[in-house]
Parts: C-alpha cells; structure tokens; sequence
C-alpha cells in the first residue's frame, strides 16, 4: 500500500507511473505491429502454397492428357540411364 500512495502522491511517482504507463502502451503497440507482421507473413507462405498445389495440379493434367510417347520423352530428359 505505501507503494501506491508514493505513486499517488508523490510527484516523482506520479512520474514513474506516467512512464510505466508510457512504456507499457508502447509495448503493446510494438506486439500488435509484430503480430501483425507475422500473420501477414503466414498468410503469404499459406498463398505461396495454395499457388504452387494450384501449379501441380496443372502439370498433373498436363501430362496426362499427353499421348504416351510425348510421354515418355518428357520422362526421358530427367531420367538417365
């Protein structure tokens, strides 16, 4: 209780408590913006994923309308012998 009643009536702790105020308001403020920064970046990775599925699935139905010997040339390039 002492602690308090310095806060209140003291001035350096009403200063004290003005600036625990201050920086608290600050912390929370730097969380949010890094908050939103790290949702902003996981919203990006989960695009990038759902482009490159998107990517893949293309390429899947490329290839299978391909006739089997264009095929087989295509598995030709990556495969050796």
């Amino acid at each position: 209780m002492t602690f308090i009643a310095w806060l209140i009536g003291s001035k350096l702790g009403r200063y004290v408590a003005l600036g625990s105020l201050a920086a608290v308001a600050i912390g929370v403020f730097i969380l949010r913006i890094y908050s939103a920064g790290k949702n902003a970046a996981a919203l990006k990775q989960q695009q990038q994923s759902i482009n490159n599925l998107r990517e893949r699935i293309r390429l899947d139905t490329e290839i299978r309308n391909l006739p089997a010997t264009e095929r087989k040339q295509r598995l030709d390039r990556w495969v050796r012998e």
